[in-house]
């Protein structure tokens, strides 16, 4: 299944730098235009770290999907509720049956009411020691440090979740 993301958990991962993570998780991850300008605005607000998606895009792991017209009409209705980037997103994986990958509680609850796949930060770190790319220890350390560069999570340790 072919993944879009929206700026938050890219934003995440990139502000402890290890946005690779998300590449070795998923292979490729999509980005919209919309998101990309998100981070390009982040760029020029001094947020260097999302100069890894830079990088990601150099690489070819991070790539655009661009919006058909019939997305583009789908997003001008999320805009209603939604930012740019969570609404392009939202957009193309409710028209592709992508899994959408963002922390927006508006944009999961949308994505829910429209059957649209969705995972967060919490997700991916889950899957991350799930597939053994981190061990549980090395995966709380990164919501640890994610924490504390201003990541609102809603646990601070990931066995709190259950059975990982």
């Amino acid at each position: 299944m072919s993944v879009i993301a929206d700026t938050t958990v890219l934003s995440n991962f990139a502000s402890i730098r290890h946005l690779q993570v998300l590449k070795e998780i998923f292979g490729v991850v999509y980005i919209t235009p919309q998101v990309y300008e998100e981070i390009r605005a982040g760029l020029r607000a001094g947020y260097l770290y999302y100069q890894d998606v830079e990088e990601g895009l150099k690489e070819g792991w991070l790539k655009f999907a661009v919006l058909t017209e019939e997305e583009m009409e789908t997003c001008r209705q999320f805009l209603q509720k939604l930012g740019a980037g969570e609404a392009s997103a939202l957009a193309v994986a409710s028209h592709r049956d992508w899994l959408l990958v963002t922390d927006d509680l508006r944009a999961r609850k949308t994505a829910k009411k429209r059957n649209v796949k969705f995972a967060g930060t919490i997700g991916c770190l889950i899957r991350a020691v799930r597939t053994r790319i981190c061990t549980m220890e090395q995966a709380n350390a990164w919501l640890a440090e994610m924490i504390e560069t201003g990541y609102y999570s809603p646990v601070t340790r990931l066995e709190n979740l259950g059975e990982i």
